[in-house]
Formats: C-alpha cells, sequence, structure tokens
C-alpha cells in the first residue's frame, strides 16, 4: 500500500516539476522537487525502520 502511495507522489512531484519549469514558475519546480525528495526519503526511512523491527 505505501509503495503505491509512494509512487504516486512521486509522479505528481515530477509532473508539477515540470509544469513549474514550462511555466517559469520557480515555486511549483520546488514544490515538485520536494514531494519527490520527501517520497524518496520516507521510502528510506520506512523501509530502514522495517527491517530494525524485523531482526
Amino acid at each position: 500500500m505505501f509503495e503505491q502511495f509512494d509512487h504516486v507522489v512521486r509522479v505528481i512531484g515530477l509532473v508539477l516539476l515540470i509544469l513549474g519549469w514550462l511555466l517559469k514558475s520557480r515555486n511549483t519546480m520546488l514544490i515538485g522537487g520536494l514531494l519527490i525528495f520527501g517520497a524518496a526519503f520516507i521510502s528510506t526511512e520506512l523501509s530502514g525502520a522495517i527491517d530494525k523491527a524485523g531482526h
């Protein structure tokens, strides 16, 4: 379930990043980049926590 949510957030971030680039909107690009970075960070942290809990 979380993997699907993570994938959707990354796609939305990528769309916002491209849309911001096309519209020359730095705020939209920033939000898109932060969504992508945040999804990657949370995914990494969550997988580390799951691995720790499993051991």
